[in-house]
């Protein structure tokens, strides 16, 4: 325990800001990366169940569960359901690309507002951190007494490093934000084909129709 309140105290403010750095990148991974990573999950399973309900030939489809896109998604699907059922027998009328797209497949379970501010949360508290190190440090300074001058070289090192960790998380993010996003899309462009194939065909286009 002494050795942890001596190190804190060795290390602190940088500890507190690289914690701080550290709680903003896991909360950006859980609310924002996981659930675009678990849409793309269930739209993946859920055109490989189309296809394997067709080949099967199955007296009720399987997109007509309620279920069928998973928990995230089931209150679009459920909407999807109820407008197919208010339509009857029409129900190319009902696109399911009006119910199931990017917004409300990717976005909104992926809060994309809030994704957008955790990269600048991070890089924003490694400067915050590297400026009050550097008043910390310019404040112990004695001009007279140059031992001092080493002390002030270290913390400055040290400071610096705070802003080097908020990049890195703020890159990190970003990268694993855009891979989860652009593997959301190849999973929401394949479950779209399935379903036109093997569920609802494709509504015409109003020029079409006419």
């Amino acid at each position: 325990m002494d050795k942890l309140v001596a190190f804190w105290n060795a290390f602190f403010p940088d500890c507190l800001f690289y914690l701080l750095t550290a709680i903003v990148f896991v909360i950006g991974c859980v609310k924002c990366i996981r659930p675009i990573s678990k849409s793309a999950s269930a739209l993946e399973r859920a055109a490989e169940l189309l296809e394997e309900g067709a080949n099967a030939k199955l007296t009720r489809p399987v997109w007509q569960d309620v279920k069928f896109l998973g928990k995230g998604l089931q209150p679009v699907w459920h909407s999807y359901l109820t407008s197919i059922s208010a339509v009857g027998e029409n129900a190319q009328a009902c696109d399911v690309a009006d119910y199931v797209n990017e917004e409300t497949a990717i976005d909104q379970p992926g809060r994309a507002e809030l994704a957008d501010l955790v990269p600048g949360f991070c890089t924003s508290l490694g400067i915050l951190g590297t400026f009050v190190g550097l008043s910390l440090g310019l404040s112990g300074v004695d001009l007279m007494d140059t031992a001092t001058y080493a002390d002030l070289t270290n913390g400055i090192s040290l400071a610096f490093y705070t802003s080097i960790v908020g990049v890195i998380a703020s890159l990190t993010f970003n990268m694993l934000h855009r891979f989860a996003i652009g593997r959301a899309k190849r999973a929401l462009e394949k479950f779209l084909a399935a379903f036109y194939a093997y569920g609802v065909p494709q509504p015409a286009e109003a020029g079409a129709q006419l």
